[in-house]
């Protein structure tokens, strides 16, 4: 019974892990996907990657268009 309470416990604790670790590299690409745009709209760098910003948008709210 103690066996069977802590491999549940071990494999709820692993999938917790995964889930938050899901959602911070989520969040880093957001943040990386932003600061691309926001550099090409600024005229820092070029549209290397080909994605076509869309740099009317208002400043901080950038989007843009994966092809």
């Amino acid at each position: 019974m103690s066996t069977t309470i802590t491999t549940a416990a071990a494999i709820a604790a692993l999938l917790l892990a995964y889930g938050i670790v899901g959602t911070m590299d989520y969040e880093d690409a957001v943040a990386a996907d932003r600061r691309y745009a926001e550099m090409v709209c600024a005229g820092y760098w070029p549209d290397y990657e080909d994605r076509r910003p869309d740099c009317s948008a208002a400043a901080g709210a950038i989007s843009f268009e994966r092809p």
